[in-house]
């Protein structure tokens, strides 16, 4: 394990253990704020309904708000930084990925099903933003596998839900952060801030020996040894890439046109 993914092993660690206290606290009545509280899907969401002065729906508030830009603003700055260093679910994802590769049950699609299926979580996220602006409900909130990790059987919470994070962990195993790949609304929309990242991973074609090393690594598996800049709206800027790859130089950050 190199030392960036080191580190961001500590952010996502971090993260969970800050969700588990809030919970506790939840639990024992010392706050009523939930983790949801903190989700900036919420944020995207309640967009409209906070333009247009209306009540936002369920219980989101001015703080997802806050945080959908914040982390707006992040995939402007860093890319998809957000889905791979702080998200729960895509942590969820990652981690059980690694296991499906030691147990040799992680697969790569064929590049065209791969590209299809990608499309699907596109089609989601229209579907939950028309519904609802229109219905003034979070409809997907029991089938939100996010929700399901961290609502303690809450509100709109039942099997579906279970079983909506149960496959999502099974199909990481087969598939790395298959969730993240086709099926996460937010992925969809940070998908277009996220090709403009500022800082971004610029491989050197005359250091790179094309070992593939970096793809393989690629939680998301996307091809760095084909491109000079990674500029691909997937990238989470996890870093991984550049830990794996053995010739020093041939991968780094890139930080406004600017070698780090």
């Amino acid at each position: 394990m190199g030392k960036a993914t080191r580190i961001r092993r500590i952010f996502q660690i971090v993260v969970f253990v800050a969700m588990g206290m809030l919970i506790l606290r939840n639990v024992l009545g010392k706050t009523y704020n939930t983790p949801e509280t903190y989700c900036p899907m919420g944020g995207l969401v309640s967009l409209y309904a906070f333009i247009t002065g209306k009540t936002p729906p369920c219980s989101m508030s001015e703080t997802n708000l806050v945080l959908f830009i914040a982390v707006l603003l992040l995939a402007l700055l860093a890319k998809r930084s957000f889905c791979g260093w702080i998200c729960p679910v895509g942590a969820l994802g990652e981690w059980f990925g690694i296991l499906g590769r030691k147990l040799e049950f992680n697969k790569n699609l064929p590049k065209k099903l791969e590209k299809s299926l990608r499309a699907i979580k596109y089609i989601i996220l229209v579907l939950v933003l028309i519904f609802t602006v229109r219905i003034g409900e979070l409809i997907y909130r029991g089938y939100d596998p996010y929700y399901a990790l961290i609502s303690l059987h809450g509100e709109d919470i039942g099997i579906i839900s279970y079983i909506s994070l149960g496959l999502v962990i099974v199909a990481a195993i087969i598939i790395s952060m298959a969730f993240c790949r086709y099926l996460c609304p937010l992925a969809a929309f940070l998908n277009f801030p996220s090709r403009i990242g500022l800082i971004k991973i610029r491989r050197d074609e005359k250091s790179c020996t094309q070992c593939k090393m970096c793809d393989r690594a690629c939680p998301l598996s996307i091809e760095v040894s084909n491109v000079e800049r990674v500029v691909d709206g997937n990238c989470l800027n996890c870093l991984a890439c550049v830990d794996a790859c053995p010739e020093e130089g041939a991968l780094r950050l890139e930080i406004n046109g600017r070698w780090r």
